[in-house]
């Protein structure tokens, strides 16, 4: 008859291997979800730091365009259409430098427009490879002493506004149909400009950033 004692000895062995697999189990599911969660906090940071990006190039870009608007002869906007209809493209009017002679002021003019990036068509495809489709520009074109003068006020403009679809209904509830992402329309006397941006954190997510203002014309 053999002792007692090596029988338990035998069982605790296998009991203790059975709680080291346990723990090394539980272990690796620990350590999994603590890599998962990192791996979504990376994500996360990412993508505020992209949606930082877009938000200081738009509020930099309506900023200037405001500036050059609220500074347009009033009666160079009157041709601006009214909410819920809108433009992409809008002419106006600035104060240009005084005349010799008379003291007479003269105007020139501006326009700001959408346009698409360069390489890409408006076909619904990314033909410029840099993970958008349709993106565009917001230049601003300005005539200097008869010379015009382009300035790229953002890049990366969304086709459609953030919210949009090309439906005929008004689904990001802003007022406007189907409006891209750089519009502008009247409300009654108040002009109201609208910007979208969007671009690519580093995982490929795309980020959108939206904003709008309203402005009048001093002159």
């Amino acid at each position: 008859m053999k002792p007692v004692h090596g029988q338990r000895a035998r069982g605790r062995a296998g009991s203790t291997l059975i709680e080291l697999l346990f723990v090394l189990g539980l272990l690796g599911t620990v350590l999994s979800s603590l890599l998962a969660m990192g791996g979504v906090s990376t994500r996360a940071c990412e993508t505020g730091v992209t949606h930082a990006s877009l938000e200081a190039s738009a509020r930099r870009a309506v900023e200037r365009l405001s500036r050059e608007l609220v500074g347009a002869r009033s009666g160079s906007l009157a041709s601006l259409v009214e909410a819920p209809l809108w433009q992409p493209t809008l002419d106006f009017d600035r104060i240009g430098a005084m005349r010799a002679g008379d003291g007479r002021i003269t105007w020139s003019t501006s326009r700001a427009e959408f346009r698409h990036e360069p390489g890409e068509l408006d076909n619904g495809r990314d033909d410029d490879g840099d993970g958008l489709v349709d993106e565009g520009l917001l230049v601003l074109v300005e005539d200097v002493d008869g010379t015009e003068v382009e300035l790229v006020l953002a890049r990366g403009v969304r086709e459609l506004a953030e919210g949009e679809l090309a439906n005929g209904l008004d689904d990001n509830g802003n007022g406007l149909i189907d409006e891209q992402g750089v519009a502008f329309a009247r409300a009654g006397r108040d002009l109201r400009l609208f910007l979208t941006l969007e671009g690519l954190a580093r995982d490929g997510l795309r980020v959108t950033r939206s904003l709008e203002t309203t402005l009048w014309a001093r002159n």
